[in-house]
C-alpha cells in the first residue's frame, strides 16, 4: 500500500450524500445487492401486470423483463461468488 489506500478493516466511514448518515464500509458494501433485489421485485410486479393483460405484445415484454431479472441475479450471484 502507497499510504494512500485503506485497509477493508481500517476504512473509514463516509457520509450518505441524501441522508448524510454516516455508514461504515461494512454496511454500505450489500447496498448493490439489496439494489439489485429491489429492482427485480419492480420488474416482477410489472411482469405480473404484463401478463395480466394477455395481450401478446404485453407478453414479449414480459420475456424481456423476465431476461433481465436472470441478468441482474446472474450478476448477483457472481458477485456473492467472488466476496466468499
Amino acid at each position: 500500500m502507497n499510504g494512500t489506500e485503506h485497509s477493508p478493516v481500517t476504512r473509514p466511514p463516509f457520509a450518505d450524500p441524501v441522508s448524510g448518515s454516516i455508514e461504515t464500509h461494512a454496511a454500505t458494501k450489500d447496498r448493490p445487492m439489496l439494489h439489485s433485489i429491489t429492482e427485480i421485485q419492480a420488474l416482477l410486479d410489472e411482469i405480473t401486470k404484463l401478463l395480466g393483460s394477455g395481450n401478446k405484445g404485453e407478453r414479449r415484454k414480459a420475456v424481456a423483463q423476465l431476461q433481465r431479472i436472470a441478468a441482474i441475479a446472474s450478476t448477483a450471484a457472481l458477485t456473492l461468488s467472488i466476496r466468499s
